[in-house]
């Protein structure tokens, strides 16, 4: 099965957790792979020692984000998916390509790269989980069609946010523009829970 979680809202780094948790649990190795991040997330700590999962990431200095994208990214980037393909031929149940989604995104790994992992997964009867947020809306599209199962998770409520009033959608504080209608962002306002008639 190939999974996939995107969006703005908060969760997915979670959500690919959780599966993680479940696959453990259920006797299967498990490749949790973390692109753009630079291994001090603290679920990296807490799978540090466990039997059956290996966690990788891709030896960068920072989160790597749009505003301080630079070459070296896409080097690391590449060396990583690299690694993950040469992993594939181990015994893993569950490969977990943490924030890979936006690392197609930001134009570090090409959409025909996640094809044939996804198609090499499906070869090997390997589940894959991809997360991360998307900026672009077709890609999102082309993401949902490579995909048995695709969550968008979309911001309810955060205290650090902006919101498209044409839309209604949350997104993070750092976007200026909605991803889906181009409408320029404001500050959000808080929610009135059990008061919006």
């Amino acid at each position: 099965m190939i999974y996939s979680i995107y969006g703005y809202g908060k969760m997915k780094t979670e959500a690919s957790i959780g599966c993680a948790i479940r696959a453990l649990g259920n006797g299967e190795s498990v490749l949790f792979v973390q692109f753009l991040k630079d291994g001090t997330s603290t679920e990296v700590d807490y799978f540090k020692g466990k039997n059956n999962i290996l966690v990788m990431n891709g030896d960068v200095d920072k989160i790597t984000l749009p505003s301080n994208l630079t070459t070296v990214d896409k080097f690391k980037a590449q060396s990583l998916y690299n690694q993950v393909d040469e992993k594939l031929k181990d015994d893993y149940g569950l490969v977990i390509l943490d924030e890979i989604l936006p690392a197609v995104d930001m134009g570090l790994i090409t959409i025909e790269q996640i094809e044939y992992l996804i198609s090499k997964c499906d070869k090997m009867c390997i589940d894959l989980f991809m997360t991360g947020r998307v900026r672009q809306k077709s890609l999102r599209l082309k993401i949902a069609e490579l995909s048995d199962v695709c969550t968008d998770a979309h911001c309810v409520k955060h205290n650090h946010n902006s919101h498209c009033e044409k839309c209604g959608k949350d997104y993070p504080y750092h976007y200026t523009y909605c991803c889906d209608c181009g409408a320029q962002l404001v500050e959000s306002k808080e929610a009135k829970l059990g008061r919006d008639f």
